[in-house]
């Protein structure tokens, strides 16, 4: 059986992605209590069912937290493809998370929402796949490049992935040609997290 790679946290390779909030957030919002949700998933965590069926992927979930700084709930927003590694994502965030919660103007607690990008694996040693980290720093650098200009933030995210087209078929699975649905599942883990790292490139700070 191969080795499992802990899954790797999306949010840790694009260092210019903050979370995403809600769209009217509380001044002190809510933080990790941990400061990395990622180390939360360990390799004992991968499900059975993705491991049998050799399944991987990227899945971002928003977390609704409360304001005791718990996880009262959790939304699949950009799906792994996999529903087992979606559900595990879920359930690991709702059981072992907690945060500082948010306060309003006053100091009072309040509820927000916190998303999170997480990358699960099936790797061939321990150490990160250069492939990944090789295809996630082309397409950020060149988001980051490409904010600079014209265009929607969702045009730019569009633009970033053409313009890695070597690292991208590099992560897909062996195909010539690639189904439109493989590189459609890979780009959507993605970007989510790739639009919050252009659109806070273009805001003013």
């Amino acid at each position: 059986m191969p080795h499992i790679l802990a899954p790797i946290g999306l949010a840790v390779l694009v260092a210019a992605a903050p979370p995403h909030r809600a769209a009217t957030p509380p001044p002190h919002r809510a933080a990790p209590a941990a400061g990395n949700l990622v180390s939360l998933i360990g390799s004992d965590d991968y499900p059975n069912a993705a491991l049998r069926n050799e399944e991987q992927g990227t899945v971002t979930v928003a977390l609704a937290v409360d304001p005791k700084g718990a996880v009262s709930s959790c939304t699949v927003t950009a799906s792994s493809g996999s529903d087992s590694l979606d559900t595990t994502t879920c359930r690991v965030m709702i059981e072992r998370a907690h945060f500082t919660p948010a306060h309003d103007r006053r100091g009072r607690p309040v509820a927000d929402i916190y998303s999170q990008t997480i990358t699960w694996r099936i790797q061939g040693d321990s150490a990160p796949s250069p492939v990944l980290e090789a295809y996630v720093k082309c397409v950020v650098t060149a988001a980051q490049r490409l904010a600079a200009g014209p265009g929607t933030d969702k045009a730019v995210a569009e633009a970033a992935f053409s313009a890695c087209p070597g690292e991208e078929r590099a992560m897909l699975p062996p195909a010539s040609p690639q189904p439109p649905e493989n590189v459609a599942r890979l780009r959507g883990g993605l970007r989510p997290a790739l639009l919050q790292a252009i659109h806070a490139r273009r805001t003013p700070h």
